[in-house]
């Protein structure tokens, strides 16, 4: 298993890289928060480095290996190769998987790696923060959890915008959620992923606003291009909602009920096209990760996770026999959307990763059951098709969360592929808290 230490020239360098990214986060704490925010701005930058620094520790010297040392070993095997022949610099950080095929490696353990293009790509970006981080590992890490912390913190802004009276319970469920932060702030796909999500997130938020529209919509393709890279499957989960989100939008502006009620159907059937027909293009070039080929993919994650559960001591969970059809998956999908979310239980606990998990999974499901009991069941599904931003949080929420559940089949994968819908689901219940408490203080009045 691969295992790379931390030396004290990176321990040195990881502290002069905390302090200037501490220094930079005041300095810009005006420019990108409100007077609202900025309390938790310097805070969030500062636990996304501790997280980054824990992260590594964890990894070095409890796991013993983990998918980051092999990120961080193909960075340093592209910067080997530009070193080696700068003028094919350009096609090492950008080409496909062609240019990899190229090159003969006898090392072994990344050998299978140069077959797989999301993670080619995760070695180009980590190249980058590679070289910023003058090729150590911890302050590589710091580096691109920095760097993630821009998406997050672009997730937890439009939130704010939206409901400010929610901020704080926003800040608890998007800056400060311990498993957004940790496997948010690693050498891995899903630190990237959230950075791209927080990126379209903010963008269609400025479209909905008719605000920028064009670098929006620049942005909104950039981090489409990020996650059909490491991740498209994420897309298929995430583009919908955020049509339903604009659509939404549009429709509400149009005052007049006569001319809404006529050309509402018209502007969906035209949303609904587009995002079909984006969303084939990018399975198109998605490779494994097409939509001809889910039913593949989910059997292949289910039989590796059950792999590294059954041979490698990661903790596992079953959902029965799962049947990879529209109506088998519908079946399945109400415990897979629970454990996404809600396990592992208390008594599920085997190991410090899985106390660590089943402490937040349970502390949200008292929050869930709370809110029911507080709000009820019928003033929250009132709520849910009557509030647009509510209804596509939750349904990002329910689709990834049954797609994940579905497919994780070991506690360690559930941690690291829920953290995209996280900020999302929380703030879908935040939101349903306070409007609840709005109608029912309504009632008390009349």
């Amino acid at each position: 298993m691969l295992v790379i230490g931390v030396s004290t020239v990176d321990i040195i360098l990881s502290v002069i890289y905390t302090l200037i990214i501490l220094l930079f986060a005041r300095i810009i704490r005006k420019s990108v928060c409100t007077p609202a925010t900025k309390k938790y701005f310097v805070l969030f930058i500062f636990l996304k480095v501790v997280y980054a620094i824990f992260f590594v520790l964890l990894h070095a010297y409890y796991y013993k290996g983990g998918d980051t040392f092999l990120y961080f070993a193909g960075a340093k095997f592209v910067a080997t190769q530009i070193a080696y022949d700068p003028t094919r610099a350009f096609s090492f950080l950008f080409g496909g998987i062609e240019v990899f095929e190229q090159v003969v490696y006898t090392g072994g353990f990344l050998s299978y790696a140069f077959r797989d293009p999301s993670t080619i790509s995760m070695f180009q970006i980590t190249t980058l923060f590679y070289y910023l981080g003058f090729k150590q590992i911890m302050a590589t890490t710091i580096l691109m959890s920095a760097f993630s912390a821009i998406g997050v913190w672009s997730i937890f802004s439009v939130f704010c915008k939206l409901y400010p009276k929610a901020i704080k319970l926003f800040a608890w469920g998007t800056l400060f959620y311990p498993t957004l932060c940790i496997w948010g702030s690693g050498i891995l796909k899903d630190t990237i992923i959230i950075f791209a999500i927080g990126l379209m997130f903010k963008s269609f938020y400025q479209i909905r606003n008719k605000q920028k529209i064009t670098s929006s919509i620049i942005m909104v393709f950039f981090g489409s291009l990020i996650c059909m890279d490491l991740k498209p499957y994420i897309l298929y989960s995430f583009l919908p909602p955020m049509l339903l989100w604009q659509y939404s939008a549009i429709t509400s502006s149009l005052k007049n009920r006569l001319i809404r009620y006529s050309i509402a159907p018209f502007i969906l059937i035209s949303f609904m096209l587009a995002g079909f027909y984006f969303l084939n293009s990018i399975s198109e070039n998605a490779g494994k990760y097409s939509l001809n080929n889910i039913q593949e993919m989910a059997e292949g994650f289910q039989s590796w996770h059950n792999y590294l559960a059954e041979n490698r001591g990661q903790t596992g969970y079953s959902l029965g026999e799962v049947n990879y059809t529209p109506i088998g998956v519908l079946s399945k999908s109400p415990q897979a959307f629970f454990v996404t979310f809600y396990r592992p239980l208390p008594f599920e606990i085997s190991n410090i990763a899985t106390a660590f998990e089943s402490i937040q999974s349970t502390i949200l499901l008292f929050l869930t059951l709370f809110l029911i009991i507080k709000i009820g069941l019928i003033n929250i599904f009132k709520n849910i098709f009557k509030n647009t931003h509510v209804r596509s949080f939750l349904l990002f929420s329910i689709i990834m969360g049954i797609a994940t559940g579905i497919t994780s089949f070991n506690y360690g994968a559930l941690s690291r592929y829920k953290i995209p819908i996280l900020p999302f689901y929380t703030a879908a219940l935040a939101i349903l808290y306070i409007e609840g408490k709005k109608v029912k203080a309504k009632k008390l009045y009349v």
